[in-house]
């Protein structure tokens, strides 16, 4: 059994909003019938001191 290759075409932002920390955001279209019809992503990020 063979799987198809998942094509996604992604755009993504970054915003850093302090020093330490920053939010991203993420959205994609699949490009076929195997990949997901579309996405959305969000997150954040926190630098931990030394």
């Amino acid at each position: 059994m063979r799987e198809e290759t998942r094509t996604i075409m992604k755009i993504r932002s970054t915003r850093a909003v302090l020093l330490c920390v920053q939010f991203d955001i993420s959205a994609g279209l699949g490009s076929n019938d195997a990949a997901p019809d579309n996405l959305l992503n969000a997150g954040v990020s926190m630098r931990l001191p030394r």
